[in-house]
């Protein structure tokens, strides 16, 4: 039998792609040109290039592929011209640097220590007396959970907290009012229940114990909120009887750090709002939110009510945070609470739903999560992916514009109203996360945006940058939001007590019209500022922060208009500066005059 010769490696590698004359033999090709075979017979050694795509192939898979990394489902001109101007040159090597888990905590380990501890117990002394193990390991258990020392406060404290509430009819009523004003996209807690609360604390108080103080305080902010919107003004003082018996009672809702706790804080900060919002109610937020991490709301919840309860706490936190520069405690990645489901048993008893806002206001609070998280991240490094990611959100939310609620409410019943407020309350957050989105580009780009009147004859933005497309988005996102604003005016009526929502949106569409008014002397302009103005003023009125605020406003909107009278004043040939003059000095004038 014969058998094949070794073969060495060396010998053994075939080229990657035979030439011509090797593929016509069916000889192994080795390579190289001319490759060794062809050499040996002197023949011409031809190697055939590889087909490639047509370049319109090439150009449709690389848009599908830009889009699946982008995540859009569409990518018009505007937007991909807008991309390609931002990208400058090639960022340096990010490293495959990755962080730890988020499970590094001290009761983590504890936990991890004793298991640790037994399974090692447990392999040295298998036969130990069993009751013996079982007292060691209750004590570690006990000595690494480090229970809370607080002793709690008794019975005379719930004595005091019954003695503070009101006749059943006004409590009752204040309820109705908390329910029909102020739980608007969001969720405190239902109806029924608090009536039921309320039949225990006046029917049946006996049934009651210290366990129930948590829920009591959740009684008595719910009248504190109502009492803020009620019309009558004998019942405007029992809101702070109720604040200030309540911050008496905190160290109790503290060292209880229960759900009805945590509903409790959520509550007092929402009474808080048009009070001091960047203050005291940020920080009442906080601490809500802390206690419910420690209970580990964020991650483990089923039941419905607490779910909608913690998005509540969720976005009113964020917003907090975001609108006034604070630092993150949490983001969304770290939570994960399901959204809220349909419920009919939670459904109002009026039969106007706010379930489909709380919803989007979930999804646009993230959104708005994200664009904060984009812009800081400029802030410390311009790169282009972060303004890639910017154009990605704001596609993001135009699409979900979708999905928005119709605000074509033509009969003015009394059903349609109340979802007529719902709905513009929802466009206001909407419509002041597009606001926040281009707001940083807005004084550098800001000469290169039409006036607010040439805006809406602008039918697109073929010729603008990335920073000029979300600086006009800016400017149109704060037109809107006056808009909206009146449109409560005149249908509803403005609320002095509704802080976070409208006065805190018309305050930064008004800063954001303030800021175009530099460099736009349009009437259109000026209408829409006035307009706004006073919106602002009646919003402030009674209100200390609100009225500090809207001050700060008036002398801006006067400087602006003294910088135009003062400009319409100059000569004719002083408008120009002289070669001799650096270009930024009458930058530096108009800042001066400005101010003056």
């Amino acid at each position: 039998k014969r058998t094949r010769p070794q073969v060495p490696d060396d010998q053994r590698k075939r080229a990657r792609q035979a030439c011509e004359s090797c593929r016509q033999k069916k000889d192994k090709c080795e390579g190289g040109i001319p490759c060794h075979r062809c050499a040996r017979e002197s023949v011409a050694c031809r190697l055939e290039p590889s087909p490639r795509m047509a370049k319109s192939e090439r150009t449709e898979r690389l848009e599908k592929v830009l889009k699946h990394v982008l995540g859009l489902p569409s990518l018009d001109d505007e937007e991909l011209r807008a991309l390609s101007d931002s990208i400058g040159a090639p960022d340096g090597s990010q490293g495959d640097e990755k962080e730890l888990g988020t499970e590094n905590s001290l009761l983590t380990f504890s936990r991890e220590l004793e298991q640790k501890l037994g399974d090692a117990r447990k392999g040295d002394h298998e036969d130990e007396d069993e009751g013996k193990k079982d007292e060691e390991g209750d004590a570690i258990a006990t000595f690494c959970r480090s229970p809370s020392p607080v002793a709690a406060i008794g019975n005379a404290m719930l004595d005091s907290a019954l003695a503070a509430l009101p006749g059943r009819d006004v409590a009752e009523h204040l309820v109705h009012v908390c329910f029909k004003y102020v739980q608007c996209n969001s969720f405190y807690a239902h109806e029924n229940w608090v009536l039921e609360q309320l039949q225990r604390c006046y029917a049946n108080a006996s049934t009651l114990s210290e366990r129930d103080i948590p829920t009591i305080v959740t009684l008595m902010m719910m009248m504190a909120l109502g009492s803020q919107f009620t019309s009558d003004l004998s019942l405007e003082t029992l809101g702070a009887d109720f604040y200030e018996r309540t911050k008496s009672i905190l160290p109790e809702l503290v060292s209880r750090s229960d759900f009805e706790s945590v509903r409790a804080c959520l509550l007092l900060a929402t009474y808080l709002f048009p009070v001091n919002l960047p203050g005291l109610a940020y920080t009442y937020l906080g601490l809500a939110l802390h206690m419910a991490m420690r209970n580990n709301m964020h991650k483990t919840l089923q039941d419905e009510i607490e779910i909608r309860v913690w998005w509540t706490l969720y976005t009113f936190y964020q917003r907090a945070r975001i609108f006034h520069g604070r630092p993150k405690a949490l983001t969304h990645m770290d939570v994960e609470v399901r959204r809220p489901r349909p419920v009919p048993e939670l459904e109002p008893a009026d039969g106007v739903s706010n379930f489909r806002n709380q919803v989007a206001l979930i999804e646009i609070t993230i959104t708005l999560e994200s664009v904060a998280d984009e812009i800081a991240s400029l802030r410390k490094h311009w790169k282009a992916v972060h303004v890639a990611n910017l154009l990605t959100l704001r596609r993001k939310l135009i699409d979900f514009m979708d999905e928005m609620p119709n605000l074509a409410h033509q009969d003015q019943g009394a059903a349609n109203i109340a979802r007529l407020r719902l709905d513009i309350h929802v466009y206001l957050h909407y419509w002041h996360t597009r606001l926040f989105l281009g707001r940083p580009f807005l004084l550098k780009h800001s000469t290169s945006i039409p006036t607010v009147h040439g805006m809406a004859s602008s039918p697109s933005a073929k010729n603008l940058s990335a920073g000029d497309l979300l600086a006009r988005d800016s400017v149109d996102a704060a037109v809107n939001i006056i808009q909206l604003c009146q449109m409560i005016h005149d249908k509803i009526g403005l609320a002095i007590a509704s802080y976070a929502t409208e006065f805190t949106s018309c305050r930064a569409a008004m800063l954001v019209l303030v800021a175009k008014g530099i460099t736009d002397k349009s009437t259109a302009l000026s209408d829409l500022l006035a307009q706004g103005l006073a919106i602002i003023q009646q919003m402030s009125t009674g209100q200390g922060q609100a009225s500090a605020e809207a001050r700060v406003i008036e002398a801006l909107q006067r400087a602006i208009m003294g910088l135009h009278r003062r400009k319409a004043c100059r000569p004719a040939g002083s408008t120009a500066h002289s070669s001799d003059d650096p270009p930024s000095y009458d930058k530096f004038r108009e800042w001066e005059e400005l101010w003056q």
